[in-house]
């Protein structure tokens, strides 16, 4: 392998000096902090290409070198590199189109960046950000995107909703990838194996901006009514702009703290028909009536909405995520979520830090919205929910990553009954996840485009497709 200073002078004669960060700078500190250490160690450069013709020059580069690199966008990945990372940060372009419904931005950016923009802009609308502000938009779009108005309006990939996107491709073209719809196809949750992103068009939908939201928090001695009427509702809901999140952790997060983790479960609610339909028969009135509820909701914005899950005593501790897919919510659905932490914690306490079980329920629109499996490149028809498993300790705890993949690995399972290796979600994905079960009949079509776009698999990061 060629060394990296062989590789300098080739890469200063088309990039600017603030276009390559070397360690040391504070800029190369700001671009090599990462969400989770797990499988994203320091590399020796950093290229932040500040226009899409150095972008175009970087991709073709790289992909011709024998460099190993990898994509960043909001850095919440794990598809770290130790040679160079290839930063779309500079791309924050942001271009409206109000009578269109439609917006234009730089993929660069955070879903954060997005809803203060649109704020700002254009009240009374919104995009279908992610429910993490801190997520980047290329990274999360190219894997599906979901957000608190799935269940209303589809996943952010759907083709209702991911309407074009530019793309730096290996052979250093620079494309909308409309003019080749093998190539959008492949886009829309085929994951980063076919181009880098550096704008995509997506559509703008009108909201009330009145949204009841927030954490309910109860007591252990909960849980199990706590089950039974996530369960109940779960089977009667028909409402899509109704969602919630159950979530099991340790929410006094005592391993931190020096203490054992002891897990209970909370609901992050949304209901985007305002607090009085939130409070009503209608909404979640079944949440605040068992015993021992802690309400912390209020009406917010779905800014406000999206900006709760920063706020998560969890942040910084999970450093591995996985995302298997759910249907059958039985009245111990919750209990059994409860205990896979717990059996987390026994396995080895430090794994209490960081160690969480999220049922996300998304309401059968957002399953269906796609127009069937054949139409995008993850084929998604049937009415789920995800099951969002995290598993992590604090830094320099006596625990090992082998085990945290271990638990994720047997959590399945352990929580949804019979479930079987195609039901995930194309993100966050580990040795153990079957792509050619995942992608189903779509996957030997992503091969033959992986062939066409990226022949020596060269984007390989994160979930790689590879070449016939």
């Amino acid at each position: 392998m060629t060394p990296l200073s062989d590789h300098i002078p080739a890469l200063r004669s088309f990039l600017a000096d603030d276009e390559l960060l070397q360690p040391g700078s504070a800029a190369y500190d700001a671009e090599t902090h990462y969400w989770s250490s797990y499988n994203n160690p320091k590399p020796l450069l950093v290229v932040r290409p500040k226009s899409t013709t150095t972008l175009q020059k970087s991709v073709k580069y790289l992909c011709d070198s024998d460099l190993d690199f990898a994509v960043r966008t909001g850095g919440n990945g794990s598809a770290g590199t130790q040679d160079v990372v290839l930063s779309l940060k500079a791309f924050d372009g942001f271009e409206i189109d109000r009578e269109g419904e439609t917006v234009t931005i730089g993929a660069g950016q955070t879903w954060g960046d997005v809803d203060r923009k649109v704020k700002e802009v254009a009240e009374g609308f919104t995009v279908l950000s992610t429910t993490g502000p801190f997520v980047g938009v290329a990274g999360s779009i190219i894997f599906g995107a979901r957000s608190w108005f799935t269940g209303e309006h589809g996943f952010g990939a759907d083709p209702k909703n991911l309407l074009d996107a530019q793309v730096a491709l290996p052979d250093g073209r620079l494309v909308w990838a409309s003019t080749e719809p093998d190539l959008l196809w492949a886009l829309r949750g085929g994951g980063g194996n076919f181009g880098v992103l550096c704008a995509v068009e997506i559509k703008l939908y009108r909201y009330s901006g009145k949204i009841h939201g927030g954490l309910i928090i109860y007591p252990r001695s909960s849980i199990k009514a706590v089950s039974q009427g996530v369960s109940d509702f779960i089977n009667r809901f028909t409402d899509p702009k109704l969602s919630v999140h159950i979530m099991a952790t340790d929410f006094e997060s005592r391993t931190v703290k020096g203490g054992i983790a002891e897990p209970s479960v909370g609901l992050l609610i949304f209901d985007a028909n305002g607090e009085e339909h939130g409070r009503s028969e209608a909404g979640f009135k079944w949440a605040f009536d068992i015993e021992g509820a802690m309400d912390m909701t209020k009406e917010v914005d779905i800014q406000g909405m999206n900006d709760m899950q920063a706020q998560s005593p969890l942040v910084g501790f999970v450093e591995l995520l996985s995302s298997p897919l759910v249907d059958n919510i039985d009245p111990d659905f919750v209990v059994r979520m409860v205990e896979f932490v717990e059996r987390a914690v026994k396995t080895n306490p430090a794994l209490g830090a960081g160690t969480v079980a999220i049922l996300e329920v998304i309401g059968k629109n957002g399953f269906t919205s796609s127009g069937g499996p054949s139409m995008t490149a993850w084929p998604h028809s049937t009415p789920k929910h995800m099951l969002l498993l995290g598993s992590g300790f604090m830094p320099g705890a006596d625990c090992s990553t082998e085990l945290a993949l271990k638990v994720l690995d047997e959590g399945a399972g352990e929580i949804d009954l019979g479930h079987t290796a195609d039901q995930y979600l194309p993100v966050a994905l580990h040795q153990f996840n079957d792509l050619s079960q995942i992608y189903g009949a779509n996957y030997e079509k992503l091969r033959r485009l992986k062939t066409k776009y990226d022949p020596k698999g060269r984007l390989n990061k994160g979930m790689f497709i590879p070449p016939l």
